[in-house]
C-alpha cells in the first residue's frame, strides 16, 4: 500500500539525515541527539533496507545511497587479509582483537547482510567493482557455510545470489510496456486503434482487470491524448486462470498482454501531429510474493492528415 511506501521513504530519509549529521553514519538517536560511530550491522542493515526501498519504489536514489554505504564498509570495515568485515571500523577505538560475526541469531548476521548488500549491488549498473569483494568473501568462508548451514543462512542467500545464476528479476524488469503501432495517421472524423503490449517477465503474473477479492490489486489502464479526439475505452486482453496454491483460481495476465486504445478524431480537427498515451498500473507477482504496484507508460504519435 502507498501509505507503507510513504512511511518507508520517511524512515529512509530520516536515517540518511538525522543519523548522518556530518556525513558519517551514527548508531543511535535519543533526546534530539545522534551519537556513537556506526558499526558493521548499522551500515549493512541500512544499506539492505535502502535496496529494498529502491526495488519497491523504482527510485534509483535509494540504491545510490546504499552504494555509498557499501563503499564506506569496504573502505573502513573490510579485512584485506581474509575477506569479510570486522564489526568495528578504522574510525573506532583501537581494540586488542577484532571480531567478525558470520552466524545468524535472532537477527541475520552482520557479515551475512553485508554480503547480501554486495551481491545485490553487483546486479545494478556499475556493480562490477563489488564482484571481486563478494566472491573473495564467499570463497574464503565456504567451509563455514558447509559446516554450519543453519547458522549461516544469510551468507548462503548471498552465495546463491552470486553463484546461482541471474534468475532474479528486479521490479523494473518484471513488467514493461511498449507501443506496437507506428504513427497512427487519420483523417478528420476518422478512427483507428493504437495497440500496446504489456510484457510480463517469465515467472511473473499480474492480476487481471477484475479481481475476485478485495486484497488483490487489479490492473488499471489510464489514457490521455493531446489530439482533438475522443479516446477509449481501453480494450483489455483476455485473462488466463492462475492456481494460487490454496485451491483458488485467479484471473491474471501472463507473458504478453495486448491493449487496444480506440481513437476517434474530431470532424473539425486541425491537421497536425499529436500523441496518445497509455499508462498501465499493475502489481507483478510470483508464486511466492507480490511486489509493489508499478506504472508503465508508452505513447504513440497521431497524425491528423490534411484533406
Amino acid at each position: 500500500e502507498e501509505r507503507y511506501l510513504a512511511a518507508a521513504r520517511r524512515a529512509g530519509q530520516c536515517a540518511l539525515t538525522t543519523l548522518k549529521p556530518n556525513g558519517e553514519l551514527l548508531r543511535r538517536y535519543a533526546k534530539g541527539e545522534a551519537a556513537i560511530a556506526a558499526y558493521l550491522d548499522d551500515y549493512a542493515f541500512l544499506a539492505d533496507g535502502l535496496l529494498d526501498l529502491a526495488d519497491a519504489t523504482g527510485e534509483a536514489t535509494w540504491a545510490d545511497e546504499a552504494r555509498s554505504l557499501a563503499d564506506t564498509l569496504l573502505d573502513t570495515f573490510w579485512d584485506p587479509a581474509d575477506g569479510g568485515f570486522f564489526y568495528s571500523g578504522t574510525g573506532h577505538e583501537t581494540l586488542i582483537a577484532q571480531s567478525k560475526d558470520f552466524f545468524d541469531g535472532a537477527l541475520p548476521s552482520p557479515n551475512g547482510v553485508a554480503a547480501r548488500v554486495l551481491a545485490r549491488l553487483t546486479k545494478l549498473p556499475d556493480g562490477g567493482r563489488y564482484d571481486g569483494f563478494i566472491r573473495a568473501m564467499l570463497t574464503n568462508y565456504h567451509g563455514l557455510m558447509a559446516r554450519a548451514p543453519q547458522a549461516t543462512a544469510t551468507l548462503i542467500l548471498a552465495a546463491r545470489e552470486v553463484f546461482g545464476g541471474s534468475d532474479k528479476v528486479s521490479v523494473q524488469e518484471a513488467i514493461t510496456l511498449r507501443a506496437d503501432t507506428g504513427d497512427l495517421t487519420l483523417n478528420p472524423g476518422g478512427s483507428g486503434t493504437a495497440m500496446f503490449t504489456l510484457s510480463i517477465a517469465e515467472g511473473f503474473h499480474v492480476n487481471a482487470r477484475f479481481v475476485p477479492r478485495p486484497d488483490l490489486i487489479a490492473t488499471v489502464a489510464m489514457m490521455g491524448t493531446s489530439a482533438p479526439a475522443a479516446v477509449g475505452p481501453v480494450h483489455f486482453p483476455q485473462e488466463s486462470m492462475y492456481d494460487d496454491g490454496a485451491g483458488e483460481s485467479l484471473p491474471v495476465y501472463r507473458g504478453e498482454a495486448r491493449f487496444g486504445l480506440p481513437v476517434v478524431i474530431a470532424a473539425d480537427a486541425t491537421p497536425g501531429t499529436y500523441s496518445v498515451t497509455l499508462t498501465i498500473r499493475a502489481q507483478p507477482c510470483t508464486d511466492t510474493e507480490c511486489l509493489a504496484p508499478v506504472e508503465r507508460t508508452a505513447a504513440i504519435r497521431v497524425v491528423v492528415a490534411a484533406v
